[in-house]
C-alpha cells in the first residue's frame, strides 16, 4: 500500500481520535492536522510526530509535500530555504485559499524575514 494523505485520517479514525484528541496527543495544531488530511503541505516534522504517536516507522506515511509554487521557488538556485521557514511558510499558504507563485512565496519569505 502507497501512502498519501487519506492514510492518514484512516490512522486518526482507527484510534477513535478527533482532530482535537490528535492535537492534544501531538502537540500540533488543529489547523495544521486538518491540512495534513487534505492533502495540504504535509511538513516532515509533523510526520516524525505522528509516526511516533502512532507507534509507526516514519515510511508508513506519506512523504512530505510542497505547494508547486513553493516548489518552484525552493529549486532556483541560490535559494535556501530552512526547515523552519518552510513549515511557517506551509502554515500561512492554505489560508489564502489560492495556490501561490514562486514569486508570491519570494514575497512572503522577504516578510517574514525580520520576524521571529
Amino acid at each position: 500500500m502507497i501512502a498519501d494523505h487519506t492514510t492518514l485520517r484512516a490512522l486518526r479514525l482507527e484510534h477513535g481520535w478527533t482532530l482535537a484528541a490528535l492535537s492534544r496527543e501531538t502537540g500540533v495544531s488543529v489547523g495544521v492536522l486538518s491540512d495534513l488530511e487534505r492533502g495540504k503541505c504535509i511538513n516532515e516534522a509533523v510526520l516524525m510526530r505522528l509516526a511516533e504517536v502512532y507507534g509507526l516507522a516514519r515510511h508508513a506515511l506519506p512523504s512530505p509535500t510542497l505547494p508547486p509554487g513553493l516548489q518552484e521557488l525552493q529549486s532556483r538556485p541560490g535559494q535556501s530555504l530552512s526547515a523552519e521557514l518552510i513549515s511557517r511558510l506551509c502554515r500561512l499558504e492554505f489560508r489564502s485559499g489560492h495556490d501561490l507563485s514562486a514569486d508570491e512565496w519570494q514575497c512572503l519569505v522577504v516578510s517574514l524575514e525580520g520576524v521571529d
